[in-house]
């Protein structure tokens, strides 16, 4: 067993005792954190690999839930949403935050700081894939790699271990044994499916990648709000969008150039829910987007495209599609 990265130094025992065929990760006493720890064989070929989510937030499932409904659990909150989440959902909860994050970063006006906002954004994955590749470091709105949070390796030196852009086929057998590759072409299967949480579904025990029409309550109609021709994502008060903790109220707050920032994201608030979807962009083929502008949210539905929710701050598409190999974040909801 080896640990392949960690996000925060120290965080991880770098020994890992197997005993009966059970391994177990000792994690550092006060650190939050994500890494991902492997298995080998005699050839030193990857058989498997775990996403180790060290947190204080202990989400458990509910009974009998309402919409839009918040839901107290150790360390933070579960949630619902309003009578569109529950039809596609049933009498389910979804996570305060996203998969890989170490705090919900739900934000009001001046609650959340620059330095704490990335503790929001989670980790990317690309659909289909069990292990994460990475977080925007919240530190630049300039597209490239380069806009990856550093990951550490057994040596504590950031930046040593990173992703690579191999052009691997995006087929289960590559991504099992090359984890921290972006696997490129390929139709990629149905790794993440709506009916059964999958051996390949990222969330922990007892949760899963959420469905498509999960987040259509998130505007008036249920379908996608664009800008150019509807006030909806400038002045709608179901999903609105904040730019640096401010409440973005009319079109034509928005600069290209000075608007981009780490607190950015969308407020779902209603009833007593209040879910923070920060801008956390997402991982191209090449590059990271979008970071402190939108943000990309997987759902397990896939036609021979992945569905997800799509924000900026003039846009909303609870329903958008795109290909397999984008990498982008989890919000993971009650099995």
């Amino acid at each position: 067993m080896k640990v392949l990265w960690e996000d925060a130094p120290w965080l991880i025992n770098y020994s890992i005792p197997l005993e009966n065929g059970i391994a177990t990760v000792q994690t550092a006493a006060g650190t939050n954190g994500n890494a991902v720890v492997a298995a080998y064989d005699a050839s030193n070929t990857i058989l498997w690999s775990w996403h180790i989510w060290v947190t204080n937030y202990v989400p458990t499932t509910q009974a009998n839930v309402a919409a839009n409904t918040a839901y107290t659990v150790t360390g933070g909150q579960v949630h619902t949403y309003g009578t569109r989440y529950l039809a596609a959902n049933g009498n389910k909860v979804i996570m305060d935050r996203n998969l890989g994050a170490t705090q919900s970063g739900t934000i009001t006006t001046g609650t959340t700081s620059a330095a704490d906002a990335p503790k929001a954004f989670g980790q990317y994955y690309q659909w289909g894939r069990k292990d994460p590749l990475g977080q925007w470091d919240g530190a630049s709105t300039v597209h490239g790699t380069s806009a990856l949070a550093p990951w550490y390796n057994y040596n504590k030196n950031p930046a040593i271990v990173t992703i690579t852009n191999t052009g691997r086929d995006y087929s289960a057998e590559n991504m099992i044994k090359n984890p921290m590759d972006l696997c490129l072409g390929g139709v990629g299967g149905r790794l993440w499916q709506d009916n059964v949480k999958t051996i390949f579904d990222p969330c922990p025990a007892g949760w899963r990648v959420p469905k498509d029409g999960t987040w259509n309550d998130f505007t008036s109609t249920g379908r996608d709000v664009v800008g150019i021709s509807d006030d909806e994502p400038y002045t709608g008060t179901l999903f609105p969008y904040f730019i640096n903790g401010t409440q973005q109220t009319a079109s034509g707050q928005w600069s290209n150039t000075t608007s981009p920032n780490v607190r950015n994201g969308r407020l779902y608030q209603q009833g007593s829910v209040k879910a923070w979807y920060p801008a956390a962009g997402y991982l191209g083929k090449v590059e990271v987007a979008g970071g402190g502008s939108g943000g990309w949210y997987w759902s397990s539905k896939v036609d021979g495209y992945s569905y997800y929710l799509s924000f900026g701050s003039g846009d909303i598409n609870p329903n958008d599609s795109n290909h397999h190999d984008h990498s982008g974040s989890v919000r993971c909801i009650q099995e």
